[in-house]
């Protein structure tokens, strides 16, 4: 079984002897090890990177966030964060599969249209425009994330990531190499205000998601461990 969120959604294993759960990262395995007292390996997500690649458009000044406008992504954080430092910052994300309608309408409400600009979920095709032309990605989050595919999407297309270190995003990042791992938005604004994100290079960020993220690893990890599977190996 490949679990794609956290421990919370199921209260229990399935009703077999040897449930072979595989989680999204190191951190997600344990997390899940940890709920349901069972070992649990991971496979990283692997992104098409035939797609996601930089669109040769001109990168602006303007942040960007990317997500659903959720408590547990943050994006309201953000917003207040954009606002203080008088910065640009784009929001794009879902506004239909959210638990909490009245939070979406604050994030819109406070979007001032000048310094924030709020908008709602976009194509895939215009996503790499907006990785390709902002300036970094901003990803503040209040839980622990599984994986976070917007984020290795961002590095494919030479968009920093700016992020909370928390759940799998050390493990998607090189902290300053191929983005940013902060522990508060006081760090976020450091980061910001002395102009760290222009020190990072577009080469490096796609040649680590090449490496790690790429569909051609994923496939041979998942393929790995199967032929395990159907060599005998149970957990």
């Amino acid at each position: 079984n490949w679990h794609h969120t956290d421990p919370s959604v199921y209260q229990s294993l399935p009703p077999v002897r040897y449930p072979c759960w595989v989680g999204l990262s190191r951190s997600h395995a344990e997390n899940l090890s940890r709920a349901y007292k069972v070992p649990v390996k991971f496979v990283y997500n692997g992104i098409d990177l035939d797609f996601y690649k930089n669109n040769g458009r001109p990168r602006g000044g303007r942040y960007l966030f990317m997500g659903r406008y959720t408590p547990e992504k943050a994006p309201l954080d953000l917003i207040g964060l954009a606002k203080r430092l008088r910065i640009g910052l784009d929001l794009y994300g879902d506004t239909e599969i959210v638990g909490n309608q009245d939070y979406v309408r604050r994030c819109f409400q406070e979007a001032d249209g000048y310094f924030v600009r709020a908008y709602k979920g976009i194509s895939r095709e215009a996503t790499v425009d907006a990785f390709s032309t902002h300036k970094a990605l901003l990803q503040w989050l209040n839980w622990d994330e599984p994986f976070g595919l917007v984020v290795c999407e961002a590095m494919a297309c030479g968009c920093p990531p700016i992020v909370a270190r928390r759940g799998a995003m050390p493990e998607l990042i090189k902290n300053g190499e191929t983005g940013f791992l902060l522990d508060n938005l006081d760090e976020i604004a450091n980061i910001i205000e002395t102009g760290k994100v222009g020190e990072l290079k577009t080469e490096v960020m796609r040649k680590w998601v090449e490496r790690k993220f790429s569909l051609e690893r994923f496939v041979s990890s998942w393929n790995d461990l199967l032929l395990r599977v159907v060599a005998g190996e149970r957990w």
